[in-house]
């Protein structure tokens, strides 16, 4: 959750779904819309289109990541969260392309040792102040436990371009589409 009732994703894991839904710490399923895609960052915020409770989905702040900093990968595995520790490697640029492989791309990344499966596309690193860090997006097929996220700077721009009167359950529109 990086804002009132918006969350952070990756845009492969969204993109093209006639429908979406967010699964919460309590194990609550909400309905939710792609209101903003970037398909060169691969990231997507989605809306959730019904009531919550706020104490359930409390906001995270962006963070820094550095080669001291302690992370930990946060996923949901058989309908349970799971928080694995993630070792930083570094900071770097990811030349890499878009989700529909059709234009080269650099996004600003983080490399680190993890263990990420199919299906933990999108789960977040997390920093020891508790703020996000980055987007966990592919994982190496060569190196065991070598995985890659976006830099969660790179949501910023994404986030400038949510408009919260663009958010009502009665529109479908998508806000924004990068890439």
């Amino acid at each position: 959750m990086i804002g009132d009732g918006l969350v952070l994703t990756v845009a492969h894991g969204v993109a093209g779904q006639l429908s979406n839904t967010v699964t919460t710490t309590n194990g609550e399923t909400l309905k939710a819309k792609v209101v903003v895609i970037d398909t060169e960052m691969d990231l997507a915020i989605l809306s959730i289109q019904q009531p919550h409770t706020k104490a359930t989905l409390k906001p995270i702040n962006f963070g820094k990541v550095d080669r001291n900093s302690k992370i930990e990968f946060v996923i949901f595995q058989d309908s349970e969260q799971v928080v694995r520790p993630a070792k930083f490697k570094r900071n770097l640029r990811i030349n890499t392309q878009d989700i529909y492989i059709k234009h080269d791309v650099s996004r600003p990344g983080i490399e680190v040792e993890t263990k990420v499966v199919v299906g933990n596309s999108g789960g977040p690193l997390i920093n020891e102040k508790g703020e996000i860090v980055g987007i966990i997006w592919s994982t190496s097929r060569t190196v065991k436990n070598r995985s890659w996220a976006t830099r969660i700077e790179a949501a910023n721009e994404l986030l400038s371009r949510v408009s919260t009167d663009n958010l009502s359950t009665q529109s479908s529109q998508l806000v924004a589409c990068v890439g």
